[in-house]
């Protein structure tokens, strides 16, 4: 157990491999590479921790399985690629927790069983990043992303309801690329509007097939919900 701990100026502040790691009430800070790592199998609870400065704040990979929750991350240098929760071929749940001012919020890739539930992701680059994952996305609010509000490369397709997802007319809310496997369900999140036409336009679905032909795919935004979910955020 880490508890009530302060990790400044490192590469890594703590690093589990194959084993049980619990980390909560500790505070870290310019991270080169990562704040916590759970890897090979770990076992981890990363519970209400603060995370600033760090290139990632806390990273899953190899088969581990991660409760990530109550956590504040924010700010990365700027111009600079920073990852607040990363999970890699891993289990995790994320909930709770609010990250601000880096370049991804959240970044699921390989074929995670991820669940991301009332979370506050906004002023990122990209809010959440899915990369051949399949993420369930429910009940967070993801706001004012310059690039894209959710991005989705490849399968398997995450589940995306009852979001806020909140983003400007020159900003893309979903944005999805690769190749296509399936209909994207995206229905019943509110997008800021209550009129779908104007939802519509924040959406961009870049699918080809093998072909390079445009996928007959769908990313399904209706019904839309008329107002902000309450319940959408950190509890």
């Amino acid at each position: 157990m880490i508890e009530c701990s302060r990790v400044e100026f490192a590469d890594t502040g703590i690093e589990c491999i194959s084993g049980r790691l619990d980390v909560e009430k500790s505070r870290f800070k310019e991270m080169s590479h990562a704040g916590v790592i759970a890897a090979n199998e770990c076992r981890a609870n990363v519970i209400e921790n603060t995370f600033s400065h760090c290139a990632i704040s806390v990273r899953a990979e190899g088969k581990s399985k991660a409760l990530i929750q109550h956590n504040l991350v924010y700010e990365y240098k700027k111009n600079a690629m920073g990852i607040g929760i990363n999970i890699n071929s891993s289990e995790a749940t994320l909930a709770d927790n609010i990250i601000v001012l880096v370049d991804i919020g959240v970044k699921t890739e390989y074929i995670t069983g991820t669940s991301m539930v009332h979370n506050y992701v906004t002023n990122c680059s990209i809010g959440i990043s899915t990369i051949n994952a399949g993420p369930i996305i429910e009940k967070n609010t993801i706001s004012n992303c310059l690039q894209a509000t959710i991005y989705i490369n490849s399968w398997p397709i995450p589940a995306i309801v009852k979001n806020n997802i909140l983003a400007s007319d020159y900003q893309k809310a979903v944005w999805a690329v690769g190749k296509p496997e399936n209909d994207i369900n995206a229905s019943n999140n509110f997008w800021g509007t209550q009129n779908i036409e104007v939802a519509k336009r924040k959406i961009f679905d870049l699918r080809v097939d093998n072909n390079g032909n445009k996928t007959t795919f769908k990313i399904n935004i209706d019904p839309i919900a008329l107002q902000l979910y309450d319940d959408a955020k950190p509890r």
